[in-house]
């Protein structure tokens, strides 16, 4: 499969066009899973993941990048055909199929500079400074999290360089954050003093629109892509 890169100005930039009939796949930027940076092909662990299995599967495909709130809406309108993240998020919940077996995994981790007390739940939360990365709901979290009389305790933060600065200088308390993305900031900016609890460990599925033409076929045969990954020299990656 012989792929170029576009930037292509109508769905906000890059993109991976390859010949024929191609797959249209949503992504945004979230390092360590999605990786935008300007003058670099897209990166990072889920792009990794798809690109691999379209390879092996012999799908033609072209790659999206939306911000998450806009992409959740073009998935679930059909605009887009797919995407790979976590399962049950209201925004397209309803709108998709997914595969039957999580692609890979992380944490949900409530982060806070060390020696600090972390509280064990949500509840806990209510009343604190606490940082959230904008666009993203972990998993119904923002919701709980987000009645009218705790509004005001939130910040909501644009980049997670940034997330990690305003807790390290105590601008917030407490960072709603995915392990494997604070691992990843932490391995740019270098070694931070911080503690966290661990809420969840969630999964990561394929998901397709479930209008899609023979779209429990398709997602049969990238479950089976990605699972002979294991046994070829096409080794996912993970963390």
């Amino acid at each position: 499969m012989k792929c170029s890169l576009v930037l292509g100005l109508f769905f906000l930039g890059i993109s991976f066009v390859c010949s024929g009939e191609r797959l249209r796949i949503g992504m945004f930027h979230f390092p360590p899973y999605y990786i935008l940076e300007k003058g670099a092909p897209p990166g990072g662990i889920l792009t990794e993941i798809v690109e691999k299995t379209m390879l092996n599967a012999g799908v033609e495909y072209e790659l999206f990048a939306f911000p998450p709130k806009r992409l959740y809406m073009h998935l679930t309108s059909g605009e887009i055909d797919m995407f790979t993240g976590i399962k049950g998020g209201k925004e397209y919940h309803d709108a998709v199929v997914y595969s039957k077996k999580p692609i890979t995994s992380s944490q949900v981790r409530i982060y806070a500079k060390s020696g600090q007390s972390i509280p064990q739940n949500l509840v806990g939360l209510h009343g604190k400074n606490l940082g959230l990365i904008r666009g993203f709901g972990y998993g119904g979290r923002r919701k709980a999290l987000s009645t009218a009389d705790n509004l005001k305790f939130i910040s909501n933060i644009t980049s997670h360089r940034s997330a990690l600065k305003m807790l390290e200088r105590g601008h917030i308390d407490y960072l709603l954050q995915y392990s494997n993305a604070m691992d990843a900031v932490l391995e740019r900016e270098g070694p931070v003093s911080l503690a966290f609890v661990t809420l969840e460990t969630v999964q990561v599925y394929f998901m397709l629109n479930k209008n899609m033409l023979e779209v429990d076929e398709l997602m049969e045969i990238l479950e089976k892509s990605v699972a002979s990954l294991k046994n070829t020299d096409l080794t996912i990656t993970t963390k």
